[in-house]
């Protein structure tokens, strides 16, 4: 079975936990950590948010923000920080638009799918947790197509959204 879109990427066309497969129009958040990940002289994100090895073998983490409430966002954005630095906010994509790219021949950059998180010893359960990563691992975390994807990535991925924000627009449309 073909992933959505078509292409290499079986592992889309099923979920593997309680939240199925991650739908195109979901939003996938990266935790932006400082000093990590973001520019000393200008407090840009660098392009390791996005790095080589996980986008070519461990597969880049994400959370599946429409999934989850302010109190677990939190909770997971900890965890992951708790050695890293400090969290201070997202970049933002949706699924539909990671799956979208291609390299020049036509074939999908990368696969995403549900990776639900649960009964790790260093993390806490998270159903909805995601992975975004190539169809077909190469040889070198750092050949040139790995890099290309990884430039396209820090274009696909929204503005960095400060953590405090993260929801402020969901709860001021409740009220």
């Amino acid at each position: 079975m073909a992933g959505e879109n078509g292409g290499p990427c079986p592992c889309e066309g099923h979920g593997h936990g309680d939240l199925g497969p991650v739908a195109g129009e979901e939003s996938l958040a990266r935790v932006v950590v400082s000093p990590k990940h973001t520019n000393k002289k200008d407090g840009s994100t660098k392009p390791g948010l996005f790095a080589p090895s996980h986008i070519n073998e461990s597969g880049l983490s994400l959370m599946r923000r429409d999934h989850m409430n302010f109190e677990k966002f939190t909770e997971q954005v900890a965890a992951v920080t708790k050695k890293a630095g400090v969290a201070i906010g997202i970049r933002t994509a949706k699924a539909s638009d990671l799956r979208a790219e291609v390299n020049a021949a036509g074939e999908r950059d990368l696969c995403v799918h549900d990776d639900p998180i649960m009964g790790d010893e260093h993390l806490p359960d998270n159903p909805a947790h995601a992975e975004a990563k190539v169809p077909k691992k190469f040889e070198n975390h750092l050949d040139p197509e790995v890099l290309r994807i990884q430039g396209r990535l820090m274009d696909i991925f929204g503005p960095l959204v400060k953590l405090e924000d993260v929801y402020a627009k969901d709860a001021a449309a409740e009220t």
